[in-house]
């Protein structure tokens, strides 16, 4: 059932209240070329701004507003409100960032003559031209950066993650930062399916690709988003790359995916690629209008808000969370929402047999060994289909296998002489081998021999169990021991 707040958001966008949603429009108040700031009431730093009302670029951004997809992202936030316990929804923010924008962030202290006034709400921060509103580009990351926004809105204390590596679509993180950038990419993969822009369309079917610049990190992580989360590859366990000498990069920049390999339960939920795609494929279709999309969402949007007045540890598996959430307060569509999580996932989460079996079915299929993979497919399909029922009967099992993160933490020396440490942090339960082996006193063979252990009987308990199942030796099990403590030292990591 929906709470009164969302049912009358929707009966107001079904009588054609969706205009009500209203873009606020930030710029920095500039001296000498420089962004103004100062510090809010926590001490930290908040840009100064007023809030532009007119302008060729203002006049551009209302448009989108009122006809583009980004009114459907505006109608969105005001359910979010409504969902946070709001009762008159206000305007959303987007700050005009000089430099460096495309970040979600809350607090700015609004400039309106002599008076300066601070505003504790949410954000984007956002560089926007032109061009980018042109070619679909605002549109879309605004999207993205609205999901976080709105993310802030309902689960104001939501927890940090240990993991200290760049996030990406093809990275393993930890559980909070997987989830909160995979629900804001998924915004990308509904922004691109309803656009209104002909210059995005035109992109997303790979009719104006451009040589060179298409292999820019930044570039295959935005294109990777899109196409992973509909064809499922994040799922899929990946190669290092040939060639490349960090050894660590090859690991975590990797598009190269092993079809024929599942990541396990436990990194699928430290990947924001699988969280995305999980969102994409449970919120996306359907209609596309306002009223629709606010009650689809709504149902979302109720369940993150029980979450939000709940405790969320840093090590949560917080997409599962959401799902027994969901079900709980949606009894009539939470059956769908666990079927799909279940089968996109391979059951890996729950029971791992399923995801193997999966994957010798898989190594079959695409050397297309029609005899063997006609033989194996009816029983991997039987034994989803058994976990699938047996999940939506009793959510509980949802989390069946995944297990207590074990991090390891070190700072790793500068790789040029006026370089900076650089910090690694672990989990051993879903780290590959080279950035394990890249802490001091594990090493290469040990590293590959604890990721193959870990492979091939499951995740460990404990360090205790660690040191038993892989018999580290004396100063091994020592030097574990110690990251272990350092980790828990060094605490979670606050990203920007």
């Amino acid at each position: 059932m929906f709470s009164s707040r969302l049912l009358t958001l929707v009966l107001a966008l079904s009588c054609g209240f969706s205009q009500a949603a209203e873009l606020g429009v930030l710029a920095p108040v500039v001296v000498d070329g420089q962004a103004q700031s100062k510090p809010s009431p926590d001490g930290k730093p908040a840009p100064i701004v007023t809030r532009l009302r007119g302008g060729e670029l203002f006049a551009k951004l209302q448009r989108e507003a009122k006809d583009g997809f980004t009114a459907s992202m505006l109608a969105l936030d005001e359910a979010a409100q409504l969902a946070s316990g709001i009762a008159e929804p206000h305007a959303t923010w987007l700050y005009l960032s000089l430099e460096d924008g495309g970040y979600a962030r809350s607090g700015f202290w609004l400039k309106t003559g002599d008076d300066e006034r601070y505003v504790a709400e949410p954000f984007v921060d956002l560089v926007v031209d032109d061009e980018t509103i042109a070619d679909g580009t605002f549109e879309e990351i605004f999207a993205h950066e609205l999901g976080h926004v709105m993310l802030r809105r309902l689960v104001p204390r939501f927890p940090l993650g240990y993991s200290r590596t760049p996030h990406s679509a093809f990275a393993i993180t930890d559980p909070p930062t997987a989830f909160d950038e995979g629900f804001a990419i998924h915004f990308q993969g509904l922004s691109r399916a309803y656009t209104r822009n002909e210059r995005l369309r035109r992109e997303d079917r790979g009719f104006d690709g451009r040589p060179f610049v298409g292999t820019w990190l930044s570039n295959l992580d935005r294109a990777a988003r899109i196409d992973g989360m509909r064809r499922n590859l994040f799922v899929h366990a990946q190669l290092p790359l040939a060639g490349e000498s960090d050894a660590i990069a090859a690991r975590e920049y990797s598009t190269l995916f092993d079809t024929a390999k599942y990541k396990s339960g436990d990194q699928m939920m430290a990947s924001e690629g699988v969280v995305a795609t999980v969102f994409y494929r449970w919120l996306v279709p359907g209609d596309a209008s306002n009223t629709a999309l606010a009650e689809r969402y709504g149902r979302v949007f109720e369940a993150l808000g029980v979450l939000g007045r709940g405790e969320l540890p840093p090590d949560t598996p917080i997409l599962v969370r959401l799902l027994r959430s969901y079900a709980g307060l949606h009894p009539e569509n939470g059956g769908d929402a666990l079927r799909l999580f279940v089968e996109t996932t391979f059951a890996s989460t729950i029971d791992p047999a399923v995801a193997r079996e999966a994957e010798a079915l898989a190594a079959r299929g695409r050397v297309g060994d029609h005899e063997a993979f006609v033989a194996q497919l009816r029983p991997a399909r039987e034994n989803l289909a058994r976990v699938v029922e047996e999940t939506v009967r009793i959510p509980a099992r949802l989390d069946a296998a995944l297990s207590t993160p074990i991090w390891l933490y070190a700072e790793l020396p500068p790789k040029t002489p006026e370089g900076k440490p650089t910090p690694l942090a672990v989990n051993l339960n879903t780290t590959e081998r080279e950035p394990l082996a890249a802490l001091p006193g594990v090493g290469d063979a040990l590293a590959a021999k604890i990721v193959a252990e870990r492979r091939a009987k499951g995740p460990y308990a404990n360090l205790t169990n660690l040191s038993e199942r892989v018999k580290l030796s004396g100063k091994a099990a020592a030097a574990v021991a110690e990251l272990n403590e350092a980790a828990q030292k060094a605490g979670t990591y606050e990203r920007r």
